[in-house]
């Protein structure tokens, strides 16, 4: 898969109880297989929820960060990314968790970070709740 599993470009977003695999490319598939970018792309912020999900990123991805918010700008008045009760697994080298470039202040709550180097960047951005 080449591009990103989930990208969402609206005011809100709520991705809940998921499975999201872009695990190792198989040598029998024509496809490269594990290869996307990000796990979860929200280019232009607004209000995103992330609970309860699985999100595994392979070796063969095209991005070192797993989830992305607001790398493109922030249209929206309200701007708010809550991260809670996910499991982050990446076999990759050198991963982040989630890219945060315009510093929305993410909120972190019972997540497990496995092989994830930095959980999110820039460091500093992060409110525990």
């Amino acid at each position: 898969m080449i591009g990103h599993n989930i990208k969402s470009r609206a005011l809100a977003t709520r991705i809940e109880n998921n499975q999201i695999y872009d695990g190792e490319g198989y040598a029998a598939v024509s496809c490269r297989a594990g290869s996307s970018s990000f796990a979860i792309d929200i280019p232009e912020g607004g209000v995103a929820t992330i609970s309860g999900n699985q999100i595994f990123q392979g070796p063969a991805t095209q991005n070192n960060k797993m989830i992305a918010y607001g790398e493109e700008s922030l249209p929206f008045d309200r701007n708010r990314l809550s991260i809670s009760k996910n499991v982050f697994t990446n076999s990759a080298p050198n991963a982040t968790g989630v890219y945060d470039p315009k510093c929305v202040p993410v909120q972190l709550a019972d997540n497990v970070f496995q092989g994830v180097a930095i959980p999110v960047e820039p460091i500093g951005c992060t409110v525990k709740k």
